[in-house]
């Protein structure tokens, strides 16, 4: 099955025959790691212990949870549990390669985060993600 052509920053992308298009490629594969990076799982609260709702409540284990970490500490360690973290989300898609391993750098802003990732299909191509800023 196909997914549909849907940037994370946009909406639905209509094709030459007014049909919605579908992503294939290294469009499919930037579009399902990114999306997984962004959507949020069901977790707790560390600070209340209240429990958080998952975006996708289909599967409340599905999703990296980039965006629970809008106003976190700006430090090291933050840093290196986000790329810990969306490493783990990469390995869980079916069409990024094992080899070469996949690439998450998580570098620190004034005022958050910004990841960079790049993975490889199946078939050896190298797909540059772009840009995430976790950002306050």
């Amino acid at each position: 099955m196909s997914d549909m052509y849907l940037d994370w920053a946009s909406d639905l992308v209509i094709d030459s025959t007014g049909d919605i298009s579908v992503a294939v490629g290294t469009i499919e594969i930037q579009q399902r790691v990114v999306r997984r990076f962004l959507t949020n799982s069901a977790q707790t609260d560390t600070y209340s212990g209240a429990p958080l709702p998952p975006d996708y409540l289909f599967d409340g284990s599905y999703g990296g949870n980039a965006r629970r970490y809008v106003d976190s500490l700006v430090n090291e360690e933050t840093a290196g549990s986000i790329q810990y973290n969306l490493l783990n989300q990469i390995a869980q898609e079916a069409e990024v390669a094992r080899t070469p391993s996949p690439v998450v750098t998580v570098t620190q802003l004034d005022n958050g985060f910004a990841v960079q990732a790049t993975v490889a299909q199946q078939d050896g191509t190298v797909v540059l993600l772009p840009q995430i800023e976790i950002t306050n």
